[in-house]
């Protein structure tokens, strides 16, 4: 029995008519008056039927059409993926031979049938079958087979009338009505697209599942391709009925060839076939330079002895469209990059973020905020993501029906990388016959140097890689002919003057390219776009053709690099491990440096300032080391980190501001941001800011220039809504802390205090410095030789509310005892203007009668110190630690401690007295030997956690605890 056939049996097992599987979830198609003379009634009951050998299986009995004499069988133990079943076709187009299996006279074994199909009948409602004599009862239900699929399904056997007709006739249901009544339990093949005059008319079947085209349509279309790739190499053709001559006048030379298409179905080349068509061009052998044989079957042996023998050239179409141009010249330019310093051994295969849903619409969703506000990301989008290899998304892409993909990741997060790597090795997979896509990658930072894209391309080719037979109607062949994938690299460097109108003409260009199969991958930064308004103009509502006369719209999927987790930064630093250890450096020394350092950790997430941090801290390191220093500064750093950045963009030829100009911009705009409290301008004031520092930029197209020049060369980005910020903050506070370390070492020469007194005003009275920032200022060079303690001390009680938070703050940063500080006289009215004494280290002194409310210590280090008759309200110990701290008649309510260690008794061989440490909040945090005798702790949370690992509050060895407090 032919599997997929089966054999409908009644109750009893007997065989009363046949079926067919029609879909992969187990549906079976039969007639339903094969159903009811087996004893069956109506729909829902369970129908025995037996498949080949196997054993007696059930169905459910799920539709049902008496009047077309159609039923639907659902097998019970179908998993929505069997195989095999039959496709139906409609043949009223074209009369064909068939084939019918069937099980005649309640046999339980099949007998195949040989019939043809005569007319339609009926309205087309029914098939006439002739040479129908072997089908007999029991082959109802039996489907009729044309090319394995079927064409319609046996229904009645005609009776000879008494003049001798309708003798060996049979009746089906055609395909068509089958299908317009069980449209959900079928499938259906695509008819041949059809080609050149039968396009879209042809009615025949493709010769093989996964083609388009019949036999007939293949073979016309490849002779045709075959033509056009000599066309597009600038040869004269002639065509001589089954062959054609190809001349290239080359100099003074001329080539002429003589060209045989031979089109194979499911065999061999022959002998006898390069015989004839050798012969075929025998006639003008004298002139003809050589003979080609084009093929798309593989050759017999004997027919590759003869084409040796003969000097007959042998190609298939994909060879001769490789042939088009040398693609070595390309594989060795990938090569460099992939084998480069940079590169070599060292890459880090990236990490795409992305929508679970399959049109994830990233930039306009919240992945952008996801990588651009870390407040925006909270734990239930954490659902909706997929985080997966890039090389992954882009070869699902690759294998899906999405034509075009946008890959978005902003400076350094390894856009280019990864598609030099990703081209380089699909290019050698294909080279190797191993992948049957070309990948051709196009670097769009030399737009500026060329017309058009059509221009850029023919230069890259050409001029770089020097191909000199390239040319674009052979690139458009490439596209039209082979499984091109197209990577535009670098979509935000098209040029140096942009507007919109430059944007969409380039996307639009692009969108051309988009021929046959070919794939489109485009790279770029999220902050090219002004905002989120242009974004959509430009992927989301521009219609942007496939071809000049093709009006659809190429929509482009989109995802997202993600940061680097620590496992991949790990990675890479150990691919350095030889070099490492060269310089007597350790994996581990490098990672804790990058984990003590501010900032490292963020920025170690994007693969090339990991690079840059990799190539800057062995220096830094061995430079501390000659100068026996006992930690590295961030502010040396950045300064290298800066350096190399501007030299990277200096190098690359394509910035049009100086070096020394850019860090001066990038100092006074970062002053500028901060002294207005801000930490980006607005797009509509940029311009201003520009004319403001650069006094030769005037009109308009000369402000856009250096815009873009700024903000794609330098430290600066643009999020979505338009605003121009610092690519990083670190690197604003860097910035913001070079100019203020600059000013204040100018405080040693002050000697009148009301003159250092408006002069910090004016330097210091602005925004809060970050803590970050005030630690990039005292490890400024030039603040060495300056007493930053007794600047302020000098004068703390008269500058401003601001000036006095920054003056502290930048004291403190130096790492120095605030003792001194805290304990002068005068303090106390200060402290109101001080709400944050982060990182402060305080030892060996007692302090009174201080108010300390809703101030933050985070980090903060005291020991030895004693507090009398003190407010600490609403204040925050975060990830402090404090040793042999008293607090005598303090009011400690509502304070919060997170991730802090308290121990050897805050009160060291005292009690509390009269203390408040009501509705007090303990997250993570250690008290050790504590003494809390006379502490009143009502309605203090989180403290009773004491079992949870996961607050990881201990108290041990603690006094006076109440049993309310750890309950």
């Amino acid at each position: 029995m032919v599997e997929g056939i089966v054999n409908i049996l009644d109750s009893n097992r007997t065989s009363c008519g046949t079926g067919f599987f029609s879909s992969p979830e187990g549906h079976i198609i039969t007639c339903s008056h094969v159903l009811k003379n087996a004893g069956y009634g109506r729909t829902d009951d369970c129908i025995f039927f037996r498949e080949a050998e196997d054993k007696v299986r059930r169905a459910t009995w799920c539709f049902d059409d008496a009047e077309e004499d159609i039923a639907v069988l659902q097998a019970t133990d179908s998993k929505g993926n069997r195989e095999p079943f039959f496709e139906l076709c409609n043949l009223e187009a074209s009369a064909a031979n068939l084939t019918v299996y069937g099980f005649p006279n309640k046999s339980n074994s099949s007998i195949q049938a040989n019939v043809t199909f005569d007319c339609l009948m009926g309205g087309g409602k029914r098939m006439q079958i002739g040479n129908a004599n072997s089908v007999t009862t029991g082959f109802s239900g039996a489907p009729l087979l044309y090319e394995n699929r079927v064409a319609g399904l046996i229904c009645q056997i005609a009776k000879a009338d008494e003049n001798g007709r309708l003798q060996d006739v049979a009746f089906a249901i055609p395909a068509s009505t089958i299908t317009s009544l069980c449209s959900s339990y079928t499938q259906t093949p695509l008819l041949c697209k059809g080609y050149g005059k039968t396009t879209g008319r042809c009615g025949h079947f493709p010769f093989a599942p996964e083609e388009e085209l019949c036999e007939g349509c293949y073979t016309q279309w490849y002779k045709d391709e075959v033509i056009s790739l000599y066309k597009a190499q600038k040869y004269e053709v002639k065509e001589h009925g089954e062959y054609f001559t190809a001349k290239l006048q080359y100099g003074p030379s001329l080539i002429l060839e003589g060209i045989v298409v031979l089109v194979k179905f499911h065999d061999e080349v022959s002998e006898d076939e390069l015989v004839i068509a050798r012969d075929r061009v025998g006639f003008l052998r004298g002139e003809i330079r050589s003979i080609t044989v084009v093929t798309n079957a593989v050759l017999s042996k004997a027919a590759k002895r003869f084409a040796r023998g003969n000097g007959i050239q042998v190609h298939s179409r994909e060879s001769l469209l490789q042939m088009v141009f040398d693609l070595n010249p390309y594989l060795e330019e990938l090569s460099s990059h992939v084998h480069s310093e940079v590169l070599s051994g060292h890459y880090i295969d990236v990490d795409a973020v992305s929508s679970i849903e399959g049109k994830n619409k990233i930039f306009e969703n919240f992945l952008y905020e996801l990588f651009f506000d870390e407040l925006f990301y909270k734990d239930e989008n954490e659902a909706d993501l997929r985080r997966e290899p890039l090389k992954d998304y882009v070869q699902e892409f690759l294998s899906g029906s999405d034509q075009a993909l946008l890959i978005l990741g902003d400076y350094g997060s390894g856009k280019t990388s990864f598609c030099y790597t990703f081209a380089y090795e699909l290019l050698q997979k294909y080279l190797a016959g191993k992948s049957g896509l070309l990948p051709i990658m196009i670097r769009l930072r030399g737009y500026n140097k060329a017309a058009d894209i059509k221009g850029l391309i023919t230069d890259y080719f050409v001029n770089d890689l020097g191909i000199a037979n390239f040319n674009i109607a052979s690139f458009n062949l490439l596209l039209r002919n082979l499984r091109v994938v197209l990577i535009f690299d670098g979509y935000d460097e098209v040029a140096k003057k942009v507007d919109f109108d430059v944007k969409y003409e380039v996307l639009k260009e692009i969108a051309k390219y988009a021929i046959g199969d070919t794939k489109i991958i485009l790279t770029c930064r999220p902050n090219f776009f002004q905002d989120m308004h242009e974004f959509k103009d430009l992927f989301a509502e521009s219609h942007l053709s496939f071809e000049p006369e093709d009006a659809a719209h190429l929509d482009f999927l989109e995802t997202m690099i993600a940061d680097l987790t620590p496992a991949q930064t790990l990675e890479y630093l150990k691919s350095y491990e030889m070099e490492l250890k060269a310089e007597g450096i350790t994996i581990d020394e490098m990672v804790d440096l990058i984990h003590q350092t501010h900032d490292l950790t963020d920025l170690s997430k994007r693969p090339f300032l990991l690079y840059m941090i990799q190539s800057t801290l062995p220096d830094i390191i061995k430079d501390i080391r000659s100068r026996k220093r006992d930690r590295i500064h961030p502010s040396m750093l950045y300064e290298s980190y800066t350096d190399k950045w501007i030299l990277r963009e200096d190098n690359k030829n394509k910035t049009l501001i100086k070096r020394e100009d850019k860090v001066f911009f990038c100092r006074e705009l970062a002053y500028s941001l901060y002294s207005s409290d801000s930490t980006s301008i607005p797009h509509e004031r940029f311009p201003d800011t520009i004319k403001a520092y650069f006094k030769n930029v005037g009109n308009e197209e000369d402000v856009r220039f250096f815009i873009h020049d700024i903000e794609s060369c330098s430290f600066l980005t643009s999020d979505r809504s338009g605003e121009f910020q610092f690519i990083h903050k670190s690197f604003m506070e860097y910035f913001v802390a070079d100019r203020i370390a600059e000013e204040l070492a100018k405080c040693g020469g002050i000697v009148a205090e009301e003159d250092l007194v408006e002069f910090l005003n004016q330097l210091l009275d602005h925004a809060y410095l970050s803590m970050e920032t005030c630690s990039f200022i005292v490890d400024n060079e030039a603040l060495r030789d300056i007493d930053l303690c007794d600047t302020a001390t000098r004068c703390i009680h008269l500058i401003g509310r601001r000036a006095v938070q920054n003056l502290i703050s930048i004291v403190v940063a130096t790492g120095v005892n605030m003792a001194e500080i805290m304990t002068m006289d005068g303090f106390a009215e200060v402290l109101p203007s001080i709400h944050e004494l982060n990182c402060v280290q305080l030892h060996d002194c007692v302090i009174e009668d201080n108010s300390f409310f809703d101030m933050a210590f985070y980090k903060a280090t005291i020991e030895r110190v004693v507090f009398r008759n003190c407010t600490f309200s609403s204040c925050a110990f975060s990830a402090s630690a404090l040793s042999e701290v008293g607090f005598y008649d303090c009011d400690l309510y509502g304070m919060r401690w997170k991730e802090s260690l308290i121990q050897d008794s805050i009160m060291k061989e005292c009690s509390l007295i009269e203390n408040r440490f009501l509705f007090t909040g303990i997250k993570s945090t250690e008290f050790i030997k504590v003494d809390f005798s006379r502490t009143d702790t009502t309605g203090c949370y989180d403290a009773n956690d004491v079992i949870d690992p996961q607050t990881r509050n201990r108290f041990e060895d603690c006094i006076g605890i109440p049993r309310d407090f750890t309950a």
